[in-house]
């Protein structure tokens, strides 16, 4: 017959490693967690969402250039940013991304391609700071207000003014 030996030190860690694990395992049980919102992300829809001032326009392609327009206007005028890249590339394009809700927040933005990494983080502090101060007129899809994925190419040379 063997006898286990009752030691303290062991007991105790024992007792502090679950201690610290609950908080982990209640956090993780399914009834605590918030449900996730499924939300349908549209590229093309009836009526386009538009940048502040350009809701009053009807003709969609209009709409769209405008917001476009809009856009770069305040890339241009926020953007904080050195062209060394017309130094060093030949590729001046940048392509922005960013997310219009069915409420009309901006959020999501994304450079998807840039020169190089200074101008992505240039356009993205720009892209930030204009989600935080613009609410865009959203999206309609029959009737309904509906989450819009924006997606534009930004020539860099023109933004800079070269």
């Amino acid at each position: 017959m063997t006898h286990t030996h009752f030691r303290p030190r062991s007991f105790f860690l024992m007792a502090m490693l679950a201690l610290l694990a609950l908080p982990v395992w209640s956090q993780s049980t399914p009834d605590k967690q918030a449900p996730m919102e499924i939300v349908e992300i549209f590229r093309v829809v009836e009526n386009m969402p538009s940048y502040p001032g350009c809701e009053h326009i009807t003709d969609e392609a209009s709409k769209d250039a405008c917001t476009q327009r809009k856009v770069l206007e305040y890339l241009k005028t926020n953007m904080s940013y050195r062209p060394a890249v017309f130094e060093k590339s030949v590729d001046y394009v940048a392509v922005i991304q960013f997310l219009v809700s069915d409420t009309g927040l901006v959020y999501d933005m994304k450079v998807t391609k840039a020169p190089d990494e200074e101008s992505r983080a240039a356009l993205l502090k720009s892209l930030q700071s204009m989600a935080s101060r613009m609410l865009f007129t959203p999206g309609t899809q029959r009737g309904r207000a509906i989450t819009f994925i924006y997606r534009m190419q930004v020539d860099l040379k023109k933004l800079a003014g070269k």
